[in-house]
């Protein structure tokens, strides 16, 4: 692993006043270097690699952790199961309808305005596309 990205992940951590652990490491470090958009339980496959002891508890535990934290995004698409992701810049996603694969689209690569006038005070929103990826075409 790079240098650079231990110490901006012990740095994230310090900030969000969470307690530098190996299992809170090695998530953020798998979710860093991998943009699969993983479960919990492909999270606790990957890392338990490196740590054996590591419950599904703790994995648990810790994503929702890093996720109440900020340093995590949460996603529930069409399978209702939750993914997590590590990049925090602004991006919507692509879903390949054959492969099922999670790719990020960059937020500017949206062009358009939110239309929808209402009384509520919209803080965000997400764009999800659907279609055939490059490989499946």
């Amino acid at each position: 692993m790079a240098k650079h990205l231990r110490l901006q992940i012990e740095e994230q951590l310090r900030e969000r006043g969470l307690k530098i652990t190996p299992q809170r490491f090695a998530i953020l470090e798998h979710l860093a270097q991998n943009h699969e958009h993983p479960t919990a339980d492909e999270i606790f496959n990957a890392i338990n690699r490196q740590f054996p002891r590591a419950s599904r508890a703790t994995v648990y535990n810790t994503v929702a952790a890093l996720a109440e934290a900020g340093l995590i995004e949460t996603l529930c698409l069409d399978d209702g199961v939750i993914r997590y992701d590590a990049n925090l810049t602004a991006h919507h996603h692509f879903i390949c309808r054959r492969c099922r694969k999670i790719l990020d689209v960059p937020g500017h690569a949206v062009r358009g305005k939110l239309a929808w006038r209402a009384p509520h005070q919209v803080e965000s929103y997400e764009v999800v596309m659907r279609g055939l990826c490059r490989k499946c075409r």
